[in-house]
């Protein structure tokens, strides 16, 4: 990760995942285990997939992140990349490469495992959704079978988050349509 490592996400209605991606790589010839570490409190509006993984030297892996907001709020969060060194008892052998020359270290006394970590600021916002329905009343009067009567309605998201919406034609309680029409 190079530059400013901080991800935006716009406001987000709450309960709805937003999920982009980032590319990680490993600039060093070592061998390392990449660690995605959120916030205990966190972790149920802020997921990495996958949350661990071994990167070989110079290898890039694509990180996929999601943002669910649960509360109307506006969210910084700080996350961790934590990349460690990875122990290769045969390379990490002296005399590796002029073999003979040297004799096998142990594991732990010969080299401290390397560790760096990198912080990742997760800026977003959870959201209400409210919509403004005009008019907020239609009225059909008396259709005769077999016409169509067509009247439009007017929706205006009035939140700062993209609203999901879902129309459906259901009757006032007490006017169930099928009792009217079997009484006559």
């Amino acid at each position: 990760i190079g530059g400013e490592s901080k991800i935006y996400y716009p406001p987000t209605f709450m309960g709805v995942a937003s999920k982009e991606k980032l590319i990680i790589k490993n600039n060093s010839l070592v061998q390392c285990d990449v660690s995605c570490l959120v916030p205990e409190k966190y972790k149920e509006e802020i997921s990495f997939f996958p949350q661990t993984c071994r990167l070989r030297g110079n290898e890039e892996r694509e990180l996929s992140y999601t943002f669910t907001p649960k509360k109307a709020k506006p969210y910084t969060v700080t996350a961790k990349l934590v990349a460690s060194g990875v122990y290769d008892p045969f390379k990490d052998m002296v005399g590796y490469f002029n073999p003979g020359s040297g004799t096998l270290m142990k594991q732990g006394s010969a080299y401290p495992k390397l560790s760096r970590s990198q912080e990742i600021i997760i800026l977003g916002a959870g959201a209400d959704g409210y919509i403004e329905i005009s008019p907020d009343k239609i009225d059909y009067k008396t259709v005769k079978v077999g016409d169509q009567l067509v009247r439009e309605v007017t929706l205006h998201n009035k939140s700062k988050a993209n609203v999901y919406v879902e129309l459906k034609m259901v009757p006032k309680e007490g006017n169930n349509l099928n009792e009217a029409l079997l009484k006559k």
